[in-house]
């Protein structure tokens, strides 16, 4: 897998603390394209949030901060975080996410054809009850949470706010895609399934050498060996897992065929002479006649 295992990052009482805070607004806020030059993404924010410095300032791990106001004194916040490392593509641990949070619910929300996992956390302190949406982008250089808090009747507006920003995020993902079928490639088995055919094919590929090394002249398979491992580098890399994959596939059997040409050169297996048949039974008399 990619990138480091999933951890959970929720706020505790500082979220509360700043959707509880109040904040003047004084003008209707457009929606705003963030770009950042350093982590290399942008997203979108939508019209109504204004940014919140306060709130970037509260911990050094928080980049952006977004917050409208709301109706009955419970703003709505959007924070984007940075992970400092990318993630992979195994899903967030079911059984630590109840441990750590009983009520919490896990989400996906489609991203480029991945489904990026999401937490749906309630929490109440006194009267207020609010709801954490957070959501993990898997980008490079570096991941980032993005944290949506707001009033948790409003929780189904939450999630659309979630949907329709993380559908906004545009950057490199060190996650491939995948040309299996969805049901297939979704699985956190996948990629060991797919590890494991890999490799039975370059162990079913230096069989196949080794039998040509058999019955062909000195020198074949290393000729061959060389025309592999070029033909791995005259082919385009691909954008999915699958195709990578038989590239590298060619590139590692085309270096052990080298290898096993090297040897082959040094150590060719002798031809036998052609067995000759035994002389026909009227050879034998034309012998014994003579004589």
């Amino acid at each position: 897998m990619n990138g480091r295992r999933r951890k959970l990052k929720t706020r505790s009482d500082f979220a509360i603390f700043a959707v509880v805070c109040a904040c003047v607004i004084t003008s209707i806020a457009r929606a705003e394209e963030v770009s950042d030059a350093t982590l290399r993404f942008s997203l979108t924010i939508p019209q109504g949030f204004q940014r919140d410095p306060k709130v970037v300032g509260a911990k050094p791990d928080f980049i952006y901060a977004f917050r409208k106001a709301g109706s009955r004194g419970i703003d709505t916040l959007i924070i984007v975080e940075r992970l400092r490392a990318v993630i992979g593509r195994e899903h967030f641990d079911a059984a630590q996410i109840t441990a750590a949070h009983k009520q919490a619910r896990m989400l996906t929300f489609p991203w480029r054809g991945f489904d990026v996992d999401a937490l749906e956390i309630p929490e109440q302190v006194g009267a207020v009850r609010i709801v954490h949406c957070n959501v993990q982008m898997p980008l490079k250089p570096e991941a980032i949470q993005i944290d949506f808090i707001g009033p948790q009747d409003e929780a189904a507006k939450l999630k659309a706010l979630a949907e329709q920003v993380v559908a906004s995020v545009k950057g490199e993902s060190n996650w491939l895609a995948s040309s299996a079928p969805p049901i297939v490639a979704r699985s956190n088995y996948y990629g060991a399934i797919l590890l494991g055919t890999l490799a039975a094919a370059v162990a079913a590929g230096l069989v196949l050498l080794w039998l040509v090394r058999r019955h062909s002249w000195r020198g074949t398979v290393l000729v061959l060996a060389v025309l592999i491992y070029a033909a791995s580098w005259a082919l385009a890399p691909g954008e999915t897992r699958e195709m990578r994959g038989a590239v590298g596939v060619l590139r590692m059997l085309g270096f052990l065929g080298l290898l096993l040409g090297l040897y082959d050169l040094f150590r060719h297996p002798t031809r036998k002479p052609p067995v000759q048949k035994p002389p026909a039974e009227t050879e034998r008399r034309e012998d014994s006649s003579v004589e």
